[in-house]
């Protein structure tokens, strides 16, 4: 096990995974992606590419790191904005974690693992910044690194 990872930086406001969508054709029920949700598992498989252009799948098991930045209301006074920036006020707003998760991990499906069913461990952050973003970090699972027990 190395302590190597990979890192994308995501601009702009955390998505969550949309629901799937049904219709109707000729009498049968078609369930479909939504185009928001494929565009954007699409965008974060092409900005993880771009900023780790020499990274390979990994094989074994892996965990992940997210950091998701949301934007403070144009409406928050000066004193909320400073609780919110110093983590004292942590967003409650949507998309829900799981839903964020979920994109992410489908997106990076094939370029930052094979499959996200090798994911064993996710850490996840929600926080507030002036510029939205999410940071996800990805690396091989190592037992060492597991604090949550102690």
């Amino acid at each position: 096990m190395n302590n190597e990872h990979t890192k994308a930086i995501i601009l702009g406001q955390p998505v969550g995974k949309g629901r799937p969508r049904y219709t109707h054709i000729r009498g049968r029920v078609l369930v479909y992606t939504p185009k928001k949700t494929k565009d954007y598992e699409s965008d974060v498989k092409t900005i993880y590419l771009s900023q780790n252009p020499r990274s390979k799948p990994l094989k074994g098991g892996v965990e992940v790191i997210v950091e998701s930045f949301y934007k403070i209301s144009s409406t928050a006074n000066k004193a909320t904005r400073a609780l919110m920036l110093s983590d004292d006020i942590r967003p409650q707003v949507k998309p829900d974690i799981d839903n964020v998760i979920k994109i992410l991990l489908d997106g990076l499906n094939g370029v930052a693992y094979d499959d996200d069913k090798q994911v064993v461990r996710i850490i996840f952050d929600k926080r507030y910044a002036e510029k939205p973003k999410t940071i996800i970090t990805i690396r091989e699972y190592d037992k060492r690194n597991n604090d949550i027990s102690k």
